[in-house]
């Protein structure tokens, strides 16, 4: 039987903090670049949307072959920490350029999409989250592939990944409040040049928590050391990433997670201020909605960790996309005024406030429980190859994610245009079928979503005796490859 060293509590609060740095990225381009390039820039949701159908088929390459390149690389640091060194600083700088369009330089949009200045600021968006996304997924990617080999032991992986989204949670909460209270009024065109100073605060942020993450909580295993010389060629590793049943159930199940995750952050602004009436200027109250959610998602945590342990991480699973879609639902009956006032926003916002806080709970057992699951399946195909090859696993599931990045703009596009707002046009149109196309995408196409993940979990393979006797046949190789290392 194999027995791997355990990492200590602050080991584990290093590798957590990684989190952070990734959730403060990525969450803070989820819940701002949509509400900035369409509202404050100026461009149009269907330039958006072919815009970000673009980013994906580029990811379509980048990165599966970003998780195969991270398999086959041999480096004395350690192949995961090798390219999350290489990705720290560009990320960082291009937290800030994320926000410096032309349009920043007195390049301006138009409705016409032909004049010159909406194709450059489009140009320009498109190139900046290329290149976000090319040195997230490097950085990303390659944190996740090392989770499931630093905690072998069930227990000591259930610890860590309880920690490790906690600390999620304190990243999201960071990339709700932290650059609304400096860019103010969100929607404004005034707000133009403050995105560039809250880029630099979150670049900073992100740069600092890699650091962490790098000294003290990346650890690579030397017994898989000798992995990537045995790890089969790219093509061979993506054929038989791409026929493991139990990953491709997966990975449909999480396009509908990461389709909720998109959708509700990128929409809830104009959710704010056009469903609920928050008045302008404190677009806060509408990311306050946000973080009751996440705060809900942290204390709950827990209950999803005793649920999981008692029924099973995939059972688990199943209830988490029953309660998330079943939260959602109520979101369709809520309404504001159209007028502001007071006494009628309250009865409209307070009821939010509480269904949002129910939605948490939904959403604190996806965050808990998906790398569990996935960290399943890699001991499934180390079982089958021989070899750990979770940058693959993690590149194709990095796809996934960005796929479901298009249905949310697909939606979006969809219901905007529908209603006439393809462009940004505030008090000039009949806000009725817009208000109505907001509570749609908050609510009825993020809860089918969860209803059809809860499907996916339902007839995923690995649970019960199947699971247990993947995870015996898992101990008698790793001990057969640390008695290898050993004579070696």
């Amino acid at each position: 039987m194999a027995v791997f060293e355990k990492y200590g509590f602050g080991n584990k609060i290093a590798y957590g903090m990684g989190n952070v740095g990734d959730t403060i990225a990525y969450q803070t381009f989820t819940f701002f670049i949509f509400v900035f390039y369409y509202a404050v820039v100026g461009l149009n949701t269907w330039w958006i949307m072919v815009a970000f159908i673009i980013w994906s088929i580029w990811n379509a390459v980048n990165d599966p072959l970003l998780g195969l390149v991270s398999d086959k690389t041999k480096a004395k640091m350690g192949r995961r920490k090798f390219w999350i060194l290489i990705a720290v600083v560009p990320l960082s700088v291009i937290m800030v350029l994320l926000w410096t369009p032309p349009a920043i330089f007195g390049i301006p949009t138009f409705n016409n999409p032909f004049y010159i200045g909406h194709l450059l600021n489009w140009i320009y968006f498109l190139v900046i989250i290329v290149l976000f996304d090319f040195f997230y997924t490097m950085f990303s990617l390659n944190t996740t592939a090392a989770f499931p080999e630093m905690y072998m032991d069930q227990l000591d992986r259930n610890q860590a990944s309880l920690i490790r989204r906690v600390l999620t949670i304190v990243g999201l909460i960071i990339a709700v409040i932290l650059p609304t209270l400096i860019i103010g009024d969100t929607k404004s065109p005034t707000s133009l040049t403050i995105y560039p100073v809250m880029g630099i605060v979150v670049g900073i942020l992100v740069a600092v928590n890699l650091g962490i993450l790098l000294k003290w909580g990346l650890k690579e295993r030397k017994e898989f050391q000798h992995d990537p010389e045995v790890n089969p060629g790219f093509v061979e590793s993506l054929k038989i990433t791409l026929k493991n049943k139990s990953f491709l159930i997966l990975v449909l199940g999480n396009l509908g997670n990461w389709y909720v995750y998109g959708i509700i952050p990128t929409v809830v602004l104009l959710y704010g201020q056009w469903v609920l009436g928050v008045p302008a200027g404190l677009d806060i109250l509408s990311m306050v909605l946000l973080l009751a959610t996440f705060l809900s998602a942290a204390a709950l945590m827990p209950i999803w960790k005793k649920i999981g342990d008692k029924i099973g991480n995939r059972n688990a699973m199943i209830w988490t996309f029953i309660a998330w879609g079943g939260g959602l639902i109520p979101i369709m009956f809520v309404t504001g005024p159209l007028v502001f006032d007071f006494t009628l926003f309250l009865m409209a916002y307070i009821p939010m406030l509480i269904i949002m806080m129910i939605v948490g709970f939904g959403i604190s057992g996806s965050i808990y429980l998906m790398d569990l699951v996935i960290s399943d399946v890699i001991d499934e195909d180390e079982v089958n190859t021989g070899v750990r090859r979770e940058g693959a696993f993690y590149g194709v599931n990095a796809l996934i994610i960005r796929l479901a990045t298009i249905l949310v703009m697909v939606s979006i596009a969809l219901v905007f245009g529908g209603t006439g707002w393809a462009d940004y046009t505030p008090y000039i149109l009949d806000p009725t079928f817009y208000i109505l196309g907001l509570k749609i995408l908050m609510s009825v196409l993020p809860a089918i979503a969860c209803f059809l993940a809860a499907i996916c979990f339902w007839i995923f393979p690995l649970h019960g005796k199947k699971l247990d006797d993947i995870k015996e046949k898992l101990a008698e190789l790793h001990a057969k490859k640390q008695k290898d290392i050993k004579s070696a």
